[in-house]
């Protein structure tokens, strides 16, 4: 589905004009032609949009999620791409689950945050990660390049 932003209302740095984007609502939509060739962009923290940007899209609701499961004495949460960072952080108190105390400093969806790697101090958000997935499906943490 494509529709029209104001990027001067969406971006941190309140910057840009009224540009039409393709908002993916499923891995499905990925292989759509809207898609092809897209920049995906993610929830507009630091994004500076030109007068004649390229063509964008970014991930719907359905990729703000968290689910968590408890398997012995190991927590799994599985995270959808679109989650804002503040609202991971918060669960994460709410579930004493540690390690993730960097994320309240962080602007940002978590898929930015795994591009970048992004952490703070000594923390990065690969500290925590076991697998994304992808287009193409699952890939573990040994494959992708931080």
């Amino acid at each position: 589905m494509t529709r029209l932003v104001d990027f001067s209302k969406f971006t941190s740095v309140r910057i840009g004009g009224v540009h039409e984007i393709f908002e993916v609502t499923s891995l499905e939509d990925l292989s759509s032609p809207h898609f092809s060739g897209s920049v995906m962009i993610g929830g507009g923290n630091n994004l500076l949009i030109s007068p004649n940007p390229p063509k964008m899209a970014m991930l719907g609701k359905s990729f703000d999620y968290i689910n968590l499961e408890r398997l012995g004495d190991k927590i799994y949460l599985e995270i959808g791409a679109a989650t804002k960072s503040a609202k991971f952080y918060n669960f994460a108190k709410q579930n004493n689950i540690a390690d993730l105390e960097f994320l309240k400093n962080i602007p940002g969806t978590l898929g930015g945050l795994i591009k970048m790697n992004a952490g703070l101090l000594k923390f990065s958000i690969s500290d925590n990660l076991t697998h994304v997935r992808l287009a193409r499906g699952w890939v573990s943490k040994d494959e992708i390049s931080f």
